[in-house]
């Protein structure tokens, strides 16, 4: 019990000497924390705007003109162009003249046309490559492809149409020896084409899924990621007073006091850890309309939970770097290739499948799966408890590294 005592008393001594330090230097503290908050602001607007911009790219715009208008032709066009996937891609206009078709790839307004020649029908049921033509404008020939499968779709389909139809004829025929058989094969042939259209949307269910396993979307998931990207930084603001108390000479000084290794680091981590605190607060009630924010008990506990793991995670890596010259721009660094491999920067669906694995196990990929349910996600279970089992083994290192100090003067 005593030794307990004595472990949280060494804690408040130092923590009123930080507190000291730290008000002697809050204007320099503010002006870098507000810098901070600006550059990582700015910097997800443009990610934002990027995802917006990629969200709204506009369909291709196509031009149809049919020379010879048919019953069948005219429901086979309407029905390919009023399919949703079709319709995602193209913004299609149905022209009266092929010169209009031409005219409007010439100024630009459309980025391709299809032109069905004269009895393109009967040229395609017979095999003839002049049934349709198409247009592609200069800078759409990446997209040849997929307008000629596009056309080529058509054209199958029409064959399918035709071939089911002809193999009632004869049936017609005899059944129905007073009709005309074109009066009953026609309105069959447009069924039936309309009826292959439709396979896709019967045959296949569209659902769509989270951004990441954490359940955001993607605009959602690049707040949280830019959120616990912040919160990472953060540690710059304290790591001088780190360095300086971790000199040869100020940590003998401390160590004078008995004071354990373990609990300078864990009192290192008290005043960052309740910036990061009011950070999270200001940024999730600021925006918790904009991502349906859920603010119960579980969510929050995790979410101070993690803080405080992360504080004692970054404290203990700050001691590590303490005595190196390059400390801050390494944190600076690893902030910055946590945000890449976690997809923060460049989508994750762009990035090798190894890369992503790794930011999993990175502080901002624990942050993301645990401030996740603040931001309307979902959590994963035992990151916590992972998170907890890192931030033991970096405490012991710091504290290994410390006594290396203390008994050899620095890292040499």
């Amino acid at each position: 019990m005593k030794k307990v005592s004595s472990f949280f008393s060494s804690i408040f001594s130092l923590l009123k000497k930080d507190l000291h330090l730290y008000g002697a230097g809050i204007v320099s503290m503010l002006i870098l924390l507000a810098l901070l908050i600006v550059g990582c602001g700015v910097a997800l607007g443009a990610v934002l705007v990027g995802a917006d911009d990629s969200d709204k790219e506009k369909p291709l715009k196509m031009a149809l003109y049919d020379k010879e208008p048919s019953s069948l032709g005219s429901s086979a066009i309407e029905a390919i162009t009023d399919t949703d996937i079709v319709q995602s891609m193209f913004t299609i206009d149905i022209c009266d003249t092929e010169e209009e078709v031409r005219n409007g790839m010439k100024s630009g307004l459309y980025d391709a046309g299809i032109v069905f020649e004269e009895s393109y029908l009967h040229k395609i049921l017979n095999g003839d490559d002049a049934g349709v033509t198409v247009l592609i404008s200069d800078k759409l020939n990446m997209a040849s492809d997929i307008l000629s499968h596009f056309a080529l779709s058509g054209e199958e389909i029409i064959k399918i149409a035709e071939s089911g139809v002809e193999a009632a004829y004869e049936y017609i025929k005899e059944e129905y020896p007073d009709i005309k058989p074109s009066d009953i094969t026609n309105p069959m042939q447009i069924n039936y084409a309309l009826e292959i259209f439709s396979l896709p949307h019967e045959m296949l269910n569209y659902e769509e899924v989270p951004y990441s396993s954490s359940g955001l979307d993607l605009k959602g998931y690049y707040l949280v990621c830019f959120c616990v990207f912040l919160l990472l930084l953060c540690e710059v603001l304290f790591f001088p007073y780190m360095a300086k108390d971790l000199s040869h000479a100020m940590l003998c000084r401390i160590k004078s006091y008995k004071i354990a290794n373990a609990a300078i680091i864990i009192e290192k981590a008290i005043i960052p850890f309740f910036i990061r605190l009011g950070l999270t607060c200001a940024i999730v009630l600021f925006i918790k309309d904009a991502i349906n924010a859920d603010l119960s008990f579980a969510n929050i506990a995790n979410a101070v939970c993690f803080l405080a793991l992360i504080s004692i995670c970054m404290s203990a890596l700050s001691a590590l770097l303490s005595q190196t010259p390059l400390g801050i721009s390494i944190i600076f660094a690893l902030s910055f290739a946590c945000l890449v491999l976690c997809g923060g920067l460049i989508p994750s669906a762009m990035l090798p499948h190894e890369m992503i694995s790794i930011g999993k196990w990175t502080p901002l990929g624990f942050g993301i799966k645990m401030l996740a349910p603040l931001f309307g996600g979902v959590t994963t279970q035992n990151t916590g408890i992972i998170l907890l089992f890192i931030t033991v083994i970096l405490t012991l290192a710091a504290s290994l590294y410390m006594r290396r100090i203390c008994k050899k003067g620095g890292a040499k």
